[in-house]
């Protein structure tokens, strides 16, 4: 079982039949065939936190329950470093579900490059808008900007029209 912590709780998330099972009669969401078409499904899943969340409270919900943590309680505890490290075991989980070793190595081996890859596509799009932010000329950029609300150029005095 893999967990992660969302304040001041610990959730454990077991991923097995009964749970599959649990999670596609609630949400519509068959986790066993999140690796379809070269795990387009489970990228899916991935890039939709509210989805994610919703599967991981499914998983959880009888901790959820049992703590009196209602299913949008829970979810005003995920935010930004939270849901990483629910994705994080949510993904440890889901690879140790599958009953082959070399499936369960296979799958271990793509997550990770899958997670370096994003962090180091965030790294390289955050140092290139550092770079290009610190080359920005406000004051230039404002005067564009007060031209094209303004249709382009001040007028000139003679192609005013006179009473």
């Amino acid at each position: 079982m893999h967990s992660f912590k969302a304040g001041s709780h610990t959730w454990e998330i077991a991923i097995h039949v009964a749970a599959i099972k649990r999670v596609r009669e609630r949400l519509g969401i068959d986790l066993y065939k999140l690796l379809d078409d070269d795990l387009k499904p489970l990228g899916r899943l991935l890039a939709e936190p509210v989805a994610l969340i919703d599967v991981i409270y499914v998983l959880c919900e009888a901790q959820a329950k049992a703590a009196g943590v209602s299913d949008e309680g829970f979810g005003e505890a995920m935010a930004g470093d939270v849901i990483e490290a629910a994705r994080d075991a949510f993904l440890a989980e889901f690879v140790d579900f599958f009953p082959r070793a070399q499936a369960r190595t296979t799958l271990h081996k793509a997550m990770d490059l899958a997670r370096r890859t994003a962090t180091r596509t965030v790294e390289l799009a955050a140092e290139r808008a550092g770079q290009t932010l610190a080359t920005v000329d406000v004051e230039a950029e404002a005067e564009k900007l007060l031209k094209q609300l303004s249709g382009g150029s001040p007028a000139s005095s003679a192609s005013i029209p006179s009473p």
